[in-house]
């Protein structure tokens, strides 16, 4: 059970790195 908890763990923070990404990439493409 454990495992599979890291497991989401990974996805949620990969999820949000990226999403952070692309403001970042839009914010610089607007400045």
């Amino acid at each position: 059970m454990m495992g599979l908890y890291i497991i989401i763990i990974l996805v949620i923070a990969i999820a949000i790195t990226l999403k952070k990404n692309k403001y970042d990439k839009s914010n610089y493409k607007a400045d």
